[in-house]
């Protein structure tokens, strides 16, 4: 019975865990692989839910001065200040003001991640972490200057800390899927944000080597069969 037990403890404490954590105005999702498998499970705000997006609010507390994060914020707006669209505001260098108190937008948003990956099984420990990768709508300089605070936060090793676009994401998805599917131009349709989003991946095989491309359009209106001009900062993305 004892060695039974060890010899489970002994195969936890081997297991490594690849993370991903995807971050946008809105929301943060976070996922976990075990390093062995190909069957990455998101994790759920809590147990027996299917709530695996975490709003992007934060809220200090007036009573103790207690910091809340996510749906738990917005529910006791009452109780403080409510502090919102913290992508945006830390990515800019802006302040909040809490109260009487002023505080680096940054610094707020960092510990919302940080609260975040506390999502974590226990048994996912910062030392079983063999990469961390972040998935974001644009992977400018300043934000991964900011989000290079990360590793320090979660006491990791800042190599295994690494950035991609959503467009990049959607490319390495399709990498893992069958021949069958590959062999076809891909159209994914995001429809989290206030505009429908679409991915469109194109392979030409008539290049050696392959090249890949993903076209990214918006529509203003959901019914609109006509997509509205590319933004700032959006483009095709080639691999």
């Amino acid at each position: 019975m004892i060695s039974d037990i060890k010899e489970v403890f002994d195969k936890i404490n081997k297991e490594r865990y690849v993370v991903g954590l995807d971050i946008n105005d809105s929301f943060a999702q976070i996922s976990v692989c075990k390093a062995d498998s190909d069957n990455p499970s998101t994790l759920a705000i809590m147990e027996n839910t299917e709530e695996y997006n975490v709003p992007l609010y934060m809220l200090k507390r007036r009573t103790d001065g207690a910091w809340l994060f996510g749906k738990e914020a917005k529910e006791a707006e009452d109780d403080g200040v409510l502090t919102d669209n913290l992508f945006e505001k830390a990515r800019l260098g802006k302040t909040v003001r809490i109260d009487r108190e002023e505080y680096l937008a940054k610094d707020i948003f960092l510990l919302f991640l940080k609260k975040v990956l506390l999502i974590f099984p226990v048994m996912v420990t910062p030392d079983k972490i063999l990469s961390l990768t972040v998935t974001l709508k644009d992977a400018d300089s300043d934000t991964i200057r900011m989000l290079m605070e990360l590793p320090g936060m979660l006491k990791i090793n800042p190599d295994i800390l690494h950035f991609v676009t959503y467009e990049e994401s959607f490319f390495y998805y399709m990498l893992y899927q069958s021949g069958e599917l590959q062999n076809h131009n891909i159209l994914l349709f995001d429809t989290s944000g206030e505009k429908l989003r679409s991915y469109s991946l194109m392979r030409n095989f008539f290049k050696n080597p392959g090249v890949a491309t993903v076209d990214v359009r918006e529509y203003v209106d959901f019914s609109s069969e006509a997509p509205v001009s590319y933004e700032k900062g959006e483009k095709d993305a080639l691999f």
